[in-house]
């Protein structure tokens, strides 16, 4: 169960991870399947304040289409719609190589 607990801290650090800007040349592109994680909660404490019992909790993460952009110095991930992630190539200029897609 403490393997749960401490997969749980780097997938939420990767889920508030910074966006990238809004526009730019696409860089690199990744596409990241549906996948489910669990973390433990403390449902109940002890007196001194250490945790009694752990419950299970489950989320979902939904497939992603991200570009990885670069305007200036600037650079990061921008979710994306399917259909922009299959039109936009690296070297492409994105919103424009997504065609209405974004």
């Amino acid at each position: 169960m403490r393997a749960l607990a401490i997969l749980a801290v780097p997938v939420a650090l990767a889920l508030t991870a910074c966006a990238g800007p809004d526009a730019g040349t696409v860089v690199s592109k990744r596409y990241e399947p549906a996948y489910d994680w669990t973390e433990l909660t403390c449902a109940s404490y002890r007196s001194n304040g250490t945790c009694a019992l752990q419950v299970p909790n489950t989320r979902h993460e939904p497939e992603r289409w991200v570009l990885v952009l670069r305007a200036g110095d600037d650079e990061g991930d921008r979710d994306v719609y399917r259909e922009a992630f299959e039109r936009c190539m690296p070297g492409a200029t994105y919103p424009q190589c997504a065609g209405g897609a974004s």
